[in-house]
């Protein structure tokens, strides 16, 4: 049975403006890319072939705190997935340049699974179900 995710990436900014920021994170075999997507500011691409989602911005002024991106992913688990915890995706790479001191920032985060653990409400459940 396929099951579809709601992935979201969020970008809080509370000190410069941040310029080129972008988000990317790789699909892993078995998860399907939708073309269902929606960004505050900027643009996501999914690149079939490097199996790679990317967010990516000119700016985030300091007037703006928060900035966010919506896409999701399916996938139709195997019997050999039953009782097991899935990777919907991989660790998320960001990184920008802080416009008032021109310097790199890079932050990583976890992959994403079926486990949800970012959900308060879905957090721990996400055993595939036979």
């Amino acid at each position: 049975q396929v099951t579809t995710y709601r992935m979201v990436w969020k970008v809080a900014n509370s000190l410069h403006e941040v310029q080129n920021l972008q988000v990317s994170a790789k699909l892993p075999d078995g998860v399907t890319w939708s073309e269902r997507t929606h960004v505050d500011s900027g643009d996501i691409a999914f690149d079939p072939q490097s199996r790679t989602v990317t967010w990516s911005l000119n700016r985030i002024p300091l007037s703006v705190p928060t900035v966010s991106a919506t896409f999701d992913l399916s996938i139709t688990p195997t019997s050999e997935q039953v009782n097991q915890v899935i990777t919907l995706l991989g660790e998320a790479n960001a990184s920008g340049t802080d416009s008032a001191n021109s310097a790199r920032l890079v932050q990583q985060g976890k992959a994403l699974t079926t486990n949800l653990d970012y959900d308060a409400i879905g957090r721990g459940k996400g055993l595939v179900m036979p």
